[in-house]
């Protein structure tokens, strides 16, 4: 198995699972995370189109946690196919799969925001239409540091954002909206 697409009863004790951890009434750059027990991590969005950040999401989650993978396109709708799930077989056939959908949202039939997990919830990937960074929380556990350490290099730290706040440009605005949301929320 490369890439599966959930049933809707499925694709519903998925969701449910989900809103324990999201509230899918806020939208970036606002905290999406309903508890406090997340560290987070950012990325320039949308991630699909940076491959290489993709690939290392995926191969730090089998690395760390080896727990299978979803993407939900939609958010919490349960719309058909909306729902993909993949594990760490034939790596390279599971990025050009998902990358497909997402070129043209399944011909329109899905769309934002889209949440990235694994199957413990270990970690939450958000990404909305509105911003055009996306975040990653990282569940605080033993497996944390090492997790976050895999990607320091793809992705965007909460220190970067603090670096990147000084400017008087768009990117230090953005920066600035998400540090009030995040950073004191890890």
């Amino acid at each position: 198995m490369a890439v599966q697409k959930l049933r809707r009863n499925e694709m519903s004790e998925v969701i449910c699972e989900l809103s324990r951890h999201l509230d899918f009434r806020i939208d970036l750059p606002g905290n999406v995370f309903k508890t406090y027990d997340f560290d987070f991590l950012f990325f320039e969005r949308p991630l699909f189109d940076f491959s290489e950040s993709f690939i290392k999401l995926i191969t730090e989650n089998f690395r760390v946690f080896d727990k299978k993978m979803y993407v939900k396109f939609s958010g919490e709708e349960l719309l058909e196919d909306s729902c993909l799930i993949f594990d760490k077989n034939d790596l390279n056939s599971t990025v050009e799969t998902v990358e497909k959908y997402f070129s043209d949202f399944m011909g329109g039939k899905v769309g934002y925001p889209i949440i990235l997990f694994n199957a413990a919830f270990d970690w939450i990937s958000f990404e909305s239409s509105r911003e055009e960074i996306g975040v990653i929380a990282v569940k605080k556990s033993v497996k944390k540091n090492e997790f976050m350490s895999g990607l320091e290099s793809d992705f965007i730290s909460i220190y970067s954002l603090l670096e990147m706040r000084s400017g008087s440009g768009v990117e230090s605005l953005t920066a600035r909206s998400f540090l009030r949301s995040y950073a004191l929320a890890s």
